[in-house]
């Protein structure tokens, strides 16, 4: 209640203190918490992840438009505080766990190292930042897996009401487009996001892309659908209904494909993973989200934008072509052959940007290339071989009856990376806002998976008619 305060109060008196002065703010909310309750840092860290690029254009709107703004830097402050953990939790590295996340920090410590030999400190930290925070926040959840219902209670109940407020507020940008959205649309000057009017937007709601709310709505709508399929009262489940609805329209209005198709791969492990009358539900949620999304088409405004994404699909056509991504691809591929090392850390940003304007592919449209490009060919290999062996344990081990992971939540977060790793040449996931979703889902499926008690394998599918499921 101190930060949302004196957040407002600069906001009325000074709101161009704000870009620093938020990010002091929440460093300090985010230690307090974090020494008070591991939930309620959660909490702080996931509210801050969900409304800071919106803060930031409340402030831009009072004064004037940057076009960098360090404000944009409080959800890795209030998210860094986490690597605390890393300090007096650092034998957990060694643990079977615990391997995901030591490869991922070596793969880093590489690219950090030779970026240093080739690039300007600035470049570099930021890079870094953008890289280690999301995986430290992971080893967090991980390593503090004793604490596990707590931190699990608090993520999904700010998570999804982050969502559902983003949901809603997406409508709103979308028919009305408010003051402050539009300055910051005009101020980037090459609308990649659609044009500044209602209804000629591609929504972004309080965060700071179309493409980071439809991850984040995905994440939601399949972390919302893995508890919708419990049978535990009717007033959770209208409630419920209601967050999946506000959830996929915001979806639906970043006129985002790779998480419309993303959402698809998602629901179908779910439907894989689970047997009996909850498949049916499943199944039914899935015919109710398609009838939604098609009555959207009858929508004025909706209508033509969704109609000409839609048939895109087919034709190959986007921000970033079909062809361009081939190519792109190519080129990028040839031109790594001949640096092995890749390029450093920070080279993305220094040499590689592209704007809106420019329908080629960049390192951050591809996670592929920014892995090859940032940590280079050795730290790319540490770092896949984190991913592969945090990812198997995830999807290859189940545990005990009654143990945490053969609950709902386990099943949703491995759905999300599931769906997410679709992505790996469509889009950026592992760094930033987005990296920050990815590694929560590590870091609690790992928790989950490993609990007190270590891990019992099985084979076959998931009874979805039985308290081992859903706890």
């Amino acid at each position: 209640m101190l930060l949302i305060a004196a957040t407002a109060g600069l906001m009325v008196v000074a709101p161009g203190t704000l870009r620093v002065g938020f990010v002091g703010l929440t460093g300090i909310a985010a230690v307090w918490a974090y020494r008070r309750s591991r939930g309620e840092y959660i909490s702080l860290c996931v509210w801050v992840w969900f409304l800071t690029a919106w803060l930031r254009r409340m402030v831009d709107w009072r004064t004037t438009y940057t076009d960098q703004s360090l404000l944009l830097v409080a959800p890795f402050v209030a998210s860094a505080v986490a690597g605390v953990a890393l300090l007096y939790k650092v034998r957990e590295l060694r643990g079977s766990g615990g391997v995901a996340f030591a490869c991922a920090l070596a793969g880093i410590f590489f690219g950090t190292v030779y970026g240093l030999l080739r690039y300007g400190a600035f470049d570099v930290v930021r890079g870094v930042v953008n890289w280690v925070v999301p995986v430290l926040f992971g080893f967090f959840l991980y390593a503090e897996r004793d604490r596990y219902e707590e931190m699990r209670d608090a993520f999904v109940r700010s998570f999804l009401g982050g969502a559902v407020v983003a949901g809603v507020y997406g409508v709103v940008q979308f028919f009305l487009l408010p003051g402050w959205d539009e300055t910051w649309m005009r101020g980037l000057k090459d609308y990649v996001f659609g044009q500044p009017f209602p209804g000629e937007v591609r929504v972004f709601s309080t965060l700071n892309s179309p493409v980071v709310l439809a991850m984040y709505s995905m994440g939601g709508l399949l972390l919302v659908l893995s508890m919708l399929v419990k049978e535990d009262g009717e007033k959770r489940r209208l409630a419920r209904v209601f967050a999946a609805v506000a959830m996929l329209v915001g979806l639906v209005l970043t006129m985002s494909r790779a998480y419309w198709l993303a959402l698809v791969v998602g629901m179908a492990y779910l439907a894989w993973s689970v047997t009996g009358r909850t498949r049916m539900r499943l199944a039914g949620v899935g015919v109710v989200f398609a009838l939604l999304a098609g009555g959207a088409t009858a929508v004025p405004g909706i209508q033509e934008m969704l109609v000409a994404r839609v048939k895109s699909l087919g034709s190959g056509t986007s921000d970033v072509s079909a062809s361009a991504r081939i190519k792109g691809h190519k080129d990028a591929l040839a031109k790594l052959a001949t640096e092995p090392l890749g390029e450093g850390m920070g080279s993305t940003d220094a040499d590689h940007a592209t704007d809106g304007t420019d329908d080629s592919l960049g390192p951050h449209d591809s996670t592929v290339l920014e892995l090859l490009y940032s940590l280079g060919g050795p730290g790319t290999l540490v770092y896949a071989v984190g991913l592969a062996w945090g990812l198997g344990r995830m999807f290859l081990y189940r545990g005990r009856r009654g143990e945490r992971e053969t609950e709902a939540f386990g099943l949703a977060v491995r759905a999300i990376l599931f769906a997410v790793f679709a992505q790996l040449v469509l889009n950026s996931i592992l760094v930033g806002t987005p990296g920050l979703l990815v590694w929560t889902c590590m870091g609690f499926g790992l928790a989950a998976a490993e609990g007190r008690k270590g891990l019992t394998p099985v084979s076959g599918r998931v009874s979805a008619t039985s308290e081992e499921v859903y706890g």
